[in-house]
């Protein structure tokens, strides 16, 4: 009776501990890695904070397809005076 009393009470003592160590030691983590932070959100900016940049794309295009334009034109009238 006595020896079952101990086992008992050795498991019990086994559970406890484990249960302690999980419980108040913490783990560590699987992986480490650096957060990267991404380009501020423009949610919550006006119509004409959102629209700038991309009529600054539109205008650095049209004066791209401008100065095409006079090259293809310079060429057309050079063929045409020959």
């Amino acid at each position: 009776m006595r020896a079952k009393l101990v086992r008992v009470g050795g498991m019990a003592a086994i559970l406890l501990a484990s249960f302690w160590a999980g419980t108040f030691l913490s783990p560590r983590p699987a992986s480490t890695a650096d957060v990267r932070r991404g380009p501020p959100k423009q949610h919550f900016l006006a119509g004409s904070e959102r629209s700038v940049p991309i009529l600054q794309e539109i205008s650095e295009t049209l004066k791209r397809m401008d100065a095409r334009l006079a090259r293809i034109e310079t060429i057309a009238a050079e063929s045409a005076e020959k």
